[in-house]
């Protein structure tokens, strides 16, 4: 996995040449086509490393998959940088008494509401609960769309990589300068714009957001 590697800042910052070297290097991450009744196949997944194993069964992993997941659907057409920023604000929110305590209670966090079959019995251990649209941490978490992951597209292995790394070596870490709070740079506000909040400051623009911290 040399390309991560081998990045400048200014590929960091998303210059083209990083696109144009994932493209042509994606043949080296994942098998364009897996026979899964192939032995030679499952002898080869035991001697791959953790990281590249990852990106074919993510769920061994649930916190780096939580974040791989908020990074797809946050920033997923983002450049690198903005896929960084946008993980690295999960991870302040993780060390910040305010938040949750791991990746996964940080995005999950949500007002949530029993689903109305549930609530039709008496058993309290069936109740399933659904967070309410528009009141969570992340939006895409509760926007009512389906979290559909395109499992092997560009973006999503992208995703995978940068979560992977930031979570597991702190690559990238800091970038967003301590925020813990961000929009997207054609996001509107009206009433409740917790941009105005007491302690809220500026930090800039990282990709396609923009990042604040909040003291």
């Amino acid at each position: 996995m040399k390309y991560l590697l081998m990045l400048s800042f200014a590929a960091l910052l998303g210059s083209a040449g990083y696109g144009q070297y994932l493209m042509a290097s994606e043949s080296l991450l994942v098998p364009a086509k897996i026979d899964l009744n192939d032995d030679e196949y499952w002898t080869g997944i035991k001697k791959r490393d953790d990281r590249t194993l990852f990106l074919t069964n993510p769920e061994k992993h649930t916190q780096i998959l939580c974040l791989a997941q908020n990074i797809y659907f946050e920033a997923g057409i983002d450049n690198l940088a903005g896929m960084a920023g946008v993980a690295d604000v999960t991870l302040n929110r993780v060390v910040d008494a305010r938040y949750g305590n791991t990746v996964c209670d940080v995005i999950h966090h949500a007002v949530y509401r029993e689903s109305w079959t549930t609530k039709q019995t008496p058993d309290e251990n069936d109740a399933v609960y659904y967070p309410v649209k528009n009141k969570c941490a992340f939006s895409w978490f509760c926007d009512g769309l389906p979290d559909t992951i395109p499992y092997g597209s560009s973006n999503w292995k992208k995703s995978q990589l940068v979560a992977w790394d930031m979570y597991m070596t702190g690559k990238w870490r800091g970038i967003s300068e301590g925020s813990t709070h961000y929009h997207a740079t054609y996001a509107t506000f009206g009433q409740g714009d917790w941009r105005r909040d007491r302690g809220m400051q500026l930090i800039g623009r990282i990709g396609a957001h923009i990042f604040y911290k909040w003291n």
